[in-house]
């Protein structure tokens, strides 16, 4: 088992770190356990610098890998603080009674709407890469709320008892400790780098050091150049589905200088968003924003494992696609005045193409990769059969016909990508591939038919710039037949902006092929264009 180092002292960190940690083949140390006494200055101008500081000061002297985090609370009405001070605020010896009746005293008086507060935490994880030198990646996490009037609740620690959250009618400290695991700063923030962790977990695997059948094509893969993946700064965002029930898990990538554009990305079935992290990272670096979720039954947008690959009781298309609609309206939030383009893919693809015709002056530009077009008849039975089922079974019944039916019989090997690792980690990721309920696919059959009848085509704009890609080995696009269907019928419905890019050996996840940096520059060329037009 692995060793990871937390770069804490504090009992209450650890313990909330090990909890979210629990079920991941690691050990987690702290500088306790470690006898690390030495005292690191916190001397960075924010959270991530002050994370970074500590990471790399604790994996210079350890060569192991490292979770180091700064968070802290910060006051609309204090501009901001106490924010990165937050343990320093009045001195570290001051009880933090004391911290939260000052901080209560400053704001008193003050309306609800001047009462604003955010508990942020950025985690730095700093590891050894497969040649030995050291990897940083880093999240971000953040819960919003106010102060309250007074404090209230014996839970948690810090700042907790002060910090109210009107969502639930309580403080932090008034949660449980698995309450608090799911919503805090510090929870969404390690969620964020989950992802690498457990990339770092299976490295021995994916570099083939460890015998099985495939790792000597894992070993010939990785030599391929990488690509630079630029700011590593990712934090979640999470918003309230219109199910009215799921917290939707999403994730913001920022990028360090000036913001061109945004870039909303929209997955596909039986995945989930941060398997798009290298894209939108690489996207970052070049200058756009990128928001993206976990739709309705994927990735983090579930309440528990059996609502993996169901949408709603009701009326799911419409949920999935206010719920891209909310996602929409946040990116241009986070990037006002900036234009704002759709990436869908796979069944994500089909949700983007209903999704400008119901919100036609939402986007400025549409691609859509691994796309294809069904005939009405064969949706139209789809969509029957998987409602008749749902009657005797129940809609969260899943059925291996009708899976088979949509998805076919093929390997992944035959369908998915080229790149076996690619295959290899997607059948290892436990939010992959988890078959869908009847229910979830009388619904996209109900999408398939809407856009098979052309449904609401005259609301889409005909001056939208859509740019289709796809791999000439992608059944899904029918070997390119299906794609060129949904090119030529955007030119037959007028549309003026309408390109299409085919890879001749890729399959189906163009983002994820041996030639992606391609594909990932022929995406940019397509955003830069059009955007020098605005």
């Amino acid at each position: 088992m692995k060793q990871l180092i937390l770069a804490s002292h504090n009992a209450h960190k650890v313990r909330e770190i090990r909890e979210l940690l629990e079920g991941q083949p690691v050990e987690v140390l702290s500088l306790s356990d470690i006898a690390w006494t030495e005292e690191i200055e916190e001397n960075g101008s924010s959270f991530e610098e002050n994370a970074l500081i500590k990471a790399r000061r604790i994996y210079a002297e350890t060569g192991r890998a490292v979770l180091a985090d700064d968070s802290g609370l910060e006051v609309d009405a204090l501009d901001g603080g106490p924010g990165i001070y937050s343990s320093r605020f009045m001195g570290e010896e001051t009880p933090y009674e004391e911290k939260n009746a000052a901080i209560i005293a400053k704001v008193e008086g003050l309306p609800e709407e001047q009462r604003g507060a955010d508990f942020r935490c950025v985690m730095a994880f700093v590891y050894p890469g497969p040649d030995g030198k050291a990897v940083e990646k880093t999240a971000e996490g953040r819960v919003n709320g106010t102060v309250a009037h007074q404090t209230a609740g014996g839970g948690g620690f810090g700042y907790d008892p002060l910090f109210y959250l009107p969502e639930r009618g309580c403080t932090m400290a008034e949660l449980s400790e698995e309450e608090k695991n799911a919503i805090s700063h510090r929870g969404r923030a390690l969620r964020a780098v989950l992802p690498f962790i457990r990339e770092w977990l299976t490295e021995d695997q994916l570099s083939g050091t460890e015998s099985n059948e495939t790792a000597g094509e894992a070993a010939v893969s990785r030599e391929e150049p990488p690509i630079q993946k630029g700011g590593n700064m990712r934090s979640e965002i999470n918003l309230r589905s219109s199910d009215d029930k799921t917290q939707l898990r999403g994730y913001l990538w920022k990028p360090e200088g000036e913001v061109k554009g945004v870039i909303q990305l929209v997955h596909g079935m039986e995945e989930h968003i941060v398997r798009y992290d290298e894209f939108a990272r690489w996207l970052a670096k070049n200058g756009y924003g990128v928001i993206g979720h976990d739709h309705l039954g994927h990735g983090g947008s579930i309440n528990s494992e059996e609502d993996l690959g169901y949408f709603a009781k009701e009326k799911g298309n419409q949920c999935v696609l206010r719920d891209m609609h909310a996602y929409t309206l946040r990116a241009r939030k986070e990037f006002p005045d900036k234009p704002v383009f759709m990436l869908g893919h796979s069944m994500g693809s089909f949700f983007a193409r209903r999704y400008v015709s119901i919100y036609p002056r939402d986007l400025d530009g549409l691609i859509l990769s691994g796309t294809g077009q069904k005939p009405y008849l064969l949706v139209h039975g789809g969509k029957r059969m998987a409602k008749t089922i749902a009657v005797f079974k129940g809609d969260r019944y899943r059925s291996k016909f009708i899976e088979k039916m949509a998805l076919g019989s093929q390997p992944l090997e035959k369908w998915l990508c080229t790149r076996q690792e690619v295959v290899d980690s997607y059948r290892a990721d436990p939010l992959c591939g988890q078959p869908f309920t009847v229910g979830a696919y009388a619904n996209f059959f109900r999408l398939l038919e809407e856009l098979a009848l052309e449904k609401d085509k005259d609301r889409v704009p005909k001056d939208l710039p859509i740019l289709l890609i796809a791999g000439m080995k992608d059944p899904v696009g029918d070997m390119s037949k299906g794609v060129l269907k949904v090119y030529n019928r955007y030119k037959a419905w007028g549309l003026t902006d309408v390109d299409a890019i085919f890879y001749k050996d890729d399959m189906h996840e163009i983002l994820n092929e041996a030639d992606r940096e391609d594909v990932f520059r022929d995406v940019l060329h397509f955003l830069d264009t059009r955007v020098e037009r605005k």
